[in-house]
């Protein structure tokens, strides 16, 4: 199933979006993220290190130069590109991915039934 999440220009570049999404499934807290090469990802909200929400504030879940996500509770830093750890007490560990697809500028949250 579908359901919508954003559109794209509500992200700007290097920019990022939370969102809620009720599923069938229960409810999705994620954001997205649009890489340098122009590449948009999605990913659970919550840090693999205590399974907290990794912002504070409203779609902020970049660091100060947008080349990173950053949990703002711990300050661990994750790659765009993988939602890998790369410092911060989670090293080695990854945020968890969600499936989305882009259709007339609309992006989709794609969940298997």
């Amino acid at each position: 199933m579908l359901y919508p999440v954003s559109t794209l220009d509500e992200l700007a570049e290097y920019s990022s979006f939370g969102f809620e999404v009720q599923t069938e499934q229960g409810i999705v807290d994620g954001f997205l993220v649009k890489t340098a090469t122009d590449q948009y990802l999605a990913y659970k909200n919550h840090c693999p290190h205590q399974h907290l929400p990794l912002n504070w504030n409203p779609h902020q879940f970049l660091d100060k130069n947008n080349e990173l996500i950053v949990c703002a509770m711990h300050l661990a830093l994750f790659e765009l590109e993988t939602g890998q750890c790369v410092a911060g007490p989670c090293t080695g560990k990854s945020l968890t991915p969600l499936s989305i697809e882009i259709r007339d500028r609309v992006v989709w949250l794609s969940i298997e039934s």
